[in-house]
Formats: C-alpha cells, structure tokens, sequence
C-alpha cells in the first residue's frame, strides 16, 4: 500500500463535492432520439459541446426562471439576467475543469463553436486560467459522450443551479410512441438534469428538461 498528496485541483474538487452532499441535488433523465443532431454534425464543423451549448442557450431564453442560484448567506433565490454557462472539459492530467462561457446568447452557434474549440485546446494544454473560470458559472454542461459511457448520476458543484450531463449516442431498438408502437433502430442519447431542490420543484425541472429535449431532437442553427 502507498499514499499519495493529491494534486491542487483534485484536492479542491474533493472539498467543495464534500459540501455538495448536504445540497439536495436531484437526478431526473430522458432519452433523446440524436438523427438531426448526427446529420448536422457529419455536414458542418460544429461540435456537439457548441450544438448542446447553443441549444442549452435557447431553452434558457425560452424559461429564464431557470437561470437562478441559491444564496448559502441569506437563503435567497437570486435571479440572473445576464447567462453564465459551464463547460467541463477534460484536463491534459485527466482532472476536469469548468470553463465557463460567458453571455451565450449574444454569440451564433459559429463562434460558440469557436469559443468550445479554444477552450478545449487551453484545457488540454494545461492553459485553463483564472479569467476562463470565474465568475463562477450557475448552469453547466457536461457532455461525456465520448467516454462510451451510457449514464450516470453527476454531482455538481455548490455554486451551480443544474447540471445537464449528455452521454453516448447508441444505435437501439425503439417503438414509436405516437403511431402505432412500431419498431424502428435510432440513434439515442440518454440526457440528465442534476438540479437544486432548494430551487425548484420537480415538475418545472421536468419541463425544463422536456424542453431541452425538443431542441436537441428539432435543432435549428
């Protein structure tokens, strides 16, 4: 047996996932049927970090109740206008940093594009500075797709109001579900909103999740 220090940023990220276990974050997921998603991605240079980011954006626009944090100091809802988005992203030492993406909505879904190609090259490098981080974001993104992993329960951090956690694509056996239960092969992407009780309820957090799952399967750019 052997022991050894942790680096600086799994030390961090192993204190505030501490605090994280007394916020009553709860999982809720769907399926998403990815066909469009697939045929824009084998067309163009967009990345799906910049199509969720984008479509992220606008079901934020569509209900910006959900653009909200909880005040540990004065047990206080604050309501956002401007947006501050997260992106994890995957560190050359196999750590994961947070970049965050700043007024999302004032960006097109080319320089959003963009903004995730630059963002993940300076993870990658060890680059992620201070000014890519804070302030720190309320809502973030994480897309483990490319890890073949098929679902999971994600914990955010204190700070963050949700976390919308995107996994592989699968090619499966699927009925239809408002025709005649027919069975068809789709491409399916399982999705998860991890969100602060504290925050809302669970029926506004489904609609929130139903609604990001129609523009993920109805995408427009």
């Amino acid at each position: 047996m052997k022991t050894e220090k942790p680096s600086h940023i799994r030390a961090t990220t192993a204190k505030f996932l501490a605090k994280s276990q007394i916020i009553p974050f709860t999982p809720i997921w769907s399926s998403v049927d990815a066909s469009r998603l697939l045929e824009i991605r084998a067309s163009s240079d967009y990345k799906f970090d910049a199509m969720f980011i984008y479509l992220l954006t606008e079901s934020l626009l569509w209900m910006p109740e959900m653009n909200v944090s909880w005040d540990e100091k004065e047990e206080h809802i604050v309501f956002h206008d401007a947006l501050n988005l997260g992106l994890s992203l995957n560190t050359k030492d196999d750590n994961v940093a947070v970049a965050r993406i700043a007024d999302p909505d004032r960006k097109n879904a080319w320089q959003l594009n963009r903004m995730v190609l630059e963002l993940r090259e300076k993870a990658k490098i060890g680059k992620i500075h201070e000014k890519d981080i804070f302030p720190l974001p309320n809502i973030v993104l994480n897309n483990v797709g490319m890890m073949d992993i098929e679902g999971s329960v994600p914990i955010p951090l204190p700070w963050n109001a949700l976390m919308v956690t995107t996994f592989r694509i699968k090619r499966i056996p699927v009925a239809d579900q408002t025709k005649d239960f027919s069975i068809g092969v789709l491409p399916m992407m399982n999705i998860v909103l991890t969100f602060d009780h504290r925050l809302c309820d669970g029926a506004k957090a489904a609609k929130f999740l139903t609604l990001f799952k129609q523009k993920l399967e109805n995408p427009r750019f």
